[in-house]
């Protein structure tokens, strides 16, 4: 599982909670990071910040989807940006939850 969140506190709260249910995580700072490492190595899930350095939240759901390998991955965004709009959007581009 892949979480990509600039806020370091943020980040290692939810790796410490997923990891204490099972899941290996590995968290990435920016958007421009975590895509290279995915193509690699494929993650079962990409959890997103919409608002990080880089690419943003939204930009890299559009580059997942448009991924042959990536397309069919889980996305879910945990983002601080709750109103409706925001929810549209992830879920116009691709986004799962």
């Amino acid at each position: 599982m892949y979480v990509v969140e600039d806020d370091v506190d943020i980040a290692h709260l939810v790796q410490h909670q997923l990891q204490q249910s099972g899941y290996q995580v590995r968290t990435f700072s920016s958007g421009s990071s975590v895509f290279s490492e995915a193509v690699k190595q494929q993650p079962i899930l990409f959890m997103l910040d919409i608002m990080i350095p880089g690419i943003n939240g939204f930009d890299l759901c559009k580059q997942i989807r448009a991924n042959e390998v990536l397309a069919k991955t889980p996305i879910i965004f945990l983002t601080a940006k709750g109103n409706e709009s925001d929810r549209l959007a992830g879920f116009q581009l691709g986004a799962d939850d």
